[in-house]
């Protein structure tokens, strides 16, 4: 796992020094403009994404195990 973690890690680093180096050339919109705005973005909403599902996890949503027994 902490391969993983790591491997992670530099990849997410990797795409943000490209995106510094290479922007886009004609942004649309304003947040276009800013370098890596987008990978930065998808991660922020994967990581609320996990956030919020360990919270509806710990507030009872789970089911027992002998529910359906």
């Amino acid at each position: 796992m902490r391969a993983f973690k790591i491997a992670f890690a530099g990849a997410t680093a990797l795409v943000c020094l490209l995106g510094f180096a290479f922007p886009l050339p004609h942004p649309h919109f304003w947040w276009q403009s800013v370098p890596v705005f987008d990978a930065l973005f998808a991660l922020l909403g994967c990581l609320l994404i996990l956030l919020l599902a360990k919270m509806l996890r710990l507030l009872g949503l789970r089911k027992k195990e002998e529910t359906y027994d």
